[in-house]
């Protein structure tokens, strides 16, 4: 099975393709050139979770001519990200008995957009983010200002039941049979929605800006590594974000090195859920 919905073994859940009406679609433009983009320039941004919020303007007027005479900075991302979203609504399922169940899942796969630098990835996000506002009327932030604190989530309180939002390194499909995850599996948390939303956004910060990594050094030469991270809409509050780890060379991460991520990312995130120990998706 291509995706483990469940805490047991056993997954019965359905993979499909989503219905694209009820699917925002995003026309990615440049940051700067987002109609309500207060991306910019990250010249003065950190991608620290403590430090400056990364979609906030932080440009100096002073020098406001020599930028318009320069070409936009880019500051690219050590890694090329994907953000994704699936439907695993069984009411959807298709009925072709020739499809398996990972053909299935694969096919339900979209990619939203791929990133390679901060504007890219802000500027993408934030249009998602806006889009789905507008067309599930989820009330946010007026155009040009600011977010508010923990409102930066994709918003998939107000999409359907079992969406999903998966953000993973190029190249690297959010699926068991992905050759990352031949030995590799997962930390889960399940908590209120509108928490699990900002909890995503909260990782994928903390895994463009390497501080997962710095936090958490994979064992030398081990090939090991974080792969992604899932944020999922469930019914009876069964909401879920899933770290996904995987490595390079078919090797089954050391437990001393995925304790020491469990105990991460609950000190990151807080007390607001309920955290599982790591569980390989194959035994």
């Amino acid at each position: 099975m291509a995706y483990d919905d469940t805490d047991s073994a056993d997954n019965s859940a359905t993979f499909v393709r989503p219905d694209t009406q009820s699917i925002p679609v995003v026309v990615l433009q440049p940051a700067a050139d987002l109609p309500d983009s207060d991306v910019g320039s990250t010249r003065h941004a950190s991608l620290s979770p403590s430090g400056i919020d990364p979609f906030t303007v932080r440009d100096d007027p002073a020098d406001s001519l020599v930028q318009s005479l320069s070409p936009p900075t880019v500051h690219p991302l050590s890694d090329a990200w994907s953000l994704y979203f699936s439907d695993t609504s069984a009411a959807k399922a298709p009925r072709s008995v020739a499809e398996t169940g990972a053909e299935r899942y694969e096919h339900g796969l979209i990619e939203l957009f791929k990133a390679d630098s901060l504007e890219s990835l802000f500027g993408g996000w934030k249009a998602l983010r806006r889009r789905i506002a507008t067309t599930k009327k989820r009330a946010i932030e007026p155009i040009g200002m600011p977010i508010g604190p923990k409102q930066h989530g994709l918003g998939l309180h107000v999409m359907p039941d079992d969406s999903n939002f998966h953000f993973f390194k190029a190249g690297i499909r959010p699926m068991w049979e992905d050759p990352a995850f031949a030995k590799g599996g997962k930390i889960m948390l399940t908590g209120p929605l509108v928490l699990a939303d900002y909890a995503f956004f909260e990782l994928v910060v903390r895994l463009i800006g390497g501080d997962i990594d710095e936090g958490c050094p994979a064992p030398e030469g081990s090939g090991t590594f974080v792969a992604g991270v899932v944020v999922s809409k469930r019914k009876a509050m069964q909401n879920r974000v899933e770290i996904w780890i995987g490595s390079h060379d078919g090797v089954k991460p050391e437990p001393a090195w995925t304790k020491t991520i469990f105990s991460y990312v609950r000190s990151a995130l807080g007390g607001d859920f309920k955290y599982f120990d790591f569980k390989l998706f194959k035994a």
